[in-house]
């Protein structure tokens, strides 16, 4: 038996090729296919290549852009990142701040956008592992993002961001004790 198409199936099936296409209100490619966790397309950004996941396991990329992943302490923030990545430097995240960045919902979940276009990367606001003293992760409204550079024996750099009411704050040069448990986006070197 054959089937008739109507031109109004025929317009809904090409805007769901183009929205898949270019990634449009959660129309990905994702959700025909389950992502690697061991491999990440990436986003060229300030000279280097970001991962659009963060980590989740030890060497594994969480599903989707905005799953907030584990939190790790920086010692294993040096670690974690799938072969071929590893943890950004201080001047890679302050070249991913420096191209500018917006407070937005993607997926449901309040994070940071850096960059535009296809050359941008969401960093979900996935809080940080709290304080023994805090009991509030503050998933939703912070984002903190280990460095791979340390300031001294028992202090790293990360980037940290959140989107008060006060008013947006990026800043890539904070400092925090090793044990702090913080999201990890990977990056590698851009080819040449």
């Amino acid at each position: 038996m054959k089937m008739k198409t109507t031109g109004k199936q025929i317009k809904y099936f090409l805007a769901t090729i183009i929205l898949a296409a270019t990634g449009v209100a959660g129309h990905t490619q994702a959700q025909t296919q389950t992502p690697d966790p061991y491999n990440d397309a990436g986003v060229t950004i300030g000279g280097a290549i970001w991962a659009t996941r963060n980590v989740g396991e030890p060497g594994k990329f969480v599903d989707n852009p905005s799953d907030a992943g584990r939190y790790y302490t920086f010692q294993e923030a040096k670690k974690v990142c799938p072969e071929g990545w590893r943890a950004p430097t201080l001047r890679e995240l302050e070249a991913l701040d420096a191209i500018g960045s917006r407070w937005t919902t993607f997926n449901g979940m309040n994070g940071m956008r850096y960059g535009g276009g296809i050359n941008s990367v969401f960093l979900p606001a996935a809080g940080r592992r709290p304080d023994e003293d805090d009991s509030d992760d503050c998933s939703g409204d912070l984002g903190y993002y280990w460095s791979g550079t340390r300031t001294s024996s028992t202090y790293g750099f990360h980037l940290g961001f959140h989107g008060y009411n006060i008013g947006l704050r990026s800043e890539p040069r904070q400092w925090s004790l090793y044990s702090r448990g913080y999201s990890v986006r990977c990056v590698k070197k851009q080819r040449k």
